[in-house]
């Protein structure tokens, strides 16, 4: 059995995010596995968020390299959007927060979902990164992320979604910097798993995703037997590809 110290979780699917029921998160397949190999578990995962944060989670991890950990990167499924949150009392009325530099997965919105978390996060939070799919826009007062937004801004993103964005584009540039991220954690270690339904990075790492579809797990076999289905078919990939 190889050496697995550490299961790093990344994705925004509420199938590899956490819950406020411990049992229920220790159910889930990172922790499944993390029993498999005596392994920890550290996931940045979190609900909601579009493909963009998600190359942000895959580049700390490149960034962070672990040589005894396995890293397990889910794609989100539909099209999101990005941007910086509204007004704070340290910056004062009508001002962003006081950004400077690259954006990290260490300036997301984590804040509005703790008890979304798997386990707790690896670092500290800014919270001034707003991530979101679309769908969420549909009803303002199920996102608390969403409802602590300025009226202001939120009429100008739905407005933004509406006029202006095209989300197949979006999708598409999204994905090249997922691809950019996984190519640079591919350059540091072999041992990471892809669970995506995008072909064009199933094509790009083949030996590093497995033919399986989520969402149909999550339809057919939901709770506790999607996640056995899932952890016993990465364990059966670790045993083929993992090259320790």
């Amino acid at each position: 059995m190889p050496t697995i110290r550490s299961i790093y979780n990344a994705g925004s699917d509420r199938f590899v995010c956490g819950t406020n029921d411990n049992d229920v998160n220790q159910s889930k397949f990172p922790h499944k596995l993390g029993v498999e190999y005596s392994s920890r578990v550290i996931s940045l995962a979190r609900p909601g968020c579009c493909n963009f944060a998600i190359s942000l989670m895959v580049k700390y991890f490149v960034e962070n390299i672990d040589e005894h950990g396995l890293y397990i990167i889910t794609t989100a499924r539909s099209p999101g959007i990005s941007w910086l949150k509204s007004q704070s009392d340290k910056f004062g009325k009508g001002a962003e927060f006081g950004f400077q530099g690259n954006v990290r997965i260490e300036d997301l919105n984590y804040e509005d979902y703790k008890l979304d978390l798997l386990t707790p996060l690896p670092f500290e939070s800014t919270n001034i990164l707003q991530s979101e799919i679309i769908h969420n826009f549909s009803d303002l007062k199920l996102n608390k992320a969403l409802s602590n937004e300025s009226p202001e801004k939120i009429d100008a993103i739905t407005n933004y979604i509406k006029e202006i964005e095209n989300w197949k584009i979006k999708q598409q540039q999204d994905i090249s910097l997922v691809a950019t991220q996984l190519f640079r954690l591919n350059q540091l270690t072999p041992n990471w798993l892809l669970l995506t339904s995008y072909s064009e990075l199933q094509e790009m790492f083949p030996k590093n995703n497995i033919e399986l579809d989520l969402g149909k797990i999550e339809r057919d076999s939901p709770g506790v037997t999607g996640h056995r289905i899932l952890t016993r078919s990465i364990i059966d990939w670790i045993a083929k590809h993992d090259r320790r």
